[in-house]
């Protein structure tokens, strides 16, 4: 089974803010780099605040 990492952006990012680091690590290695709810590419449902 390969070794997943998980990689979460900083707030006001996108998983995109990964691909050099992604880019330099060894192959067989499962990553996941999601946006978070409301950052990048993923849409922000009503009724959420940043408070």
């Amino acid at each position: 089974m390969p070794t997943t990492i998980l990689l979460l952006h900083y707030f006001g990012g996108a998983g995109s803010t990964w691909r050099p680091l992604i880019a330099r690590l060894p192959a067989g290695i499962r990553l996941l780099a999601p946006d978070l709810r409301g950052f990048g590419l993923n849409r922000s449902p009503g009724g959420y605040t940043v408070d």
